[in-house]
């Protein structure tokens, strides 16, 4: 008789643990897989924000340079020396980064 209760014990005791295992299990594995979720979408909206804003710094750069370069031409068509074109193109670039690096901070 004893070893038919200890024998149940077992088995019950079994089930329980079984169950436990696979409850905290699943719980762990439905809370790993948030967090990764979370992670991978916080990773891509981080990534799409940098790739955009590295094509919005090119573009901007680049029109800076144009409007630079079309000001250094039109100062030249207007008959001022080139070294002044340069020059004049030169300290507006100063006075537009300078402003733009110091609100920056």
């Amino acid at each position: 008789m004893i070893k038919v209760e200890e024998k149940r014990r077992r088995i019950e005791a079994s089930f329980l643990d079984d169950l436990l295992k696979v409850l905290s299990k699943s719980m762990f594995n439905g809370l790993a897989e948030r967090v990764e979720d979370g992670a991978r979408g916080l990773l891509d909206w981080s990534l799409k924000k940098l790739a955009l804003t590295l094509v919005a710094i090119g573009i901007t750069v680049t029109a800076a340079v144009l409007l630079l370069i079309a000001g250094v031409e039109g100062l030249i068509q207007a008959s001022v020396p080139s070294w002044v074109a340069y020059l004049i193109a030169g300290v507006v670039g100063l006075g537009i980064g300078l402003p733009m690096l110091l609100v920056k901070r």
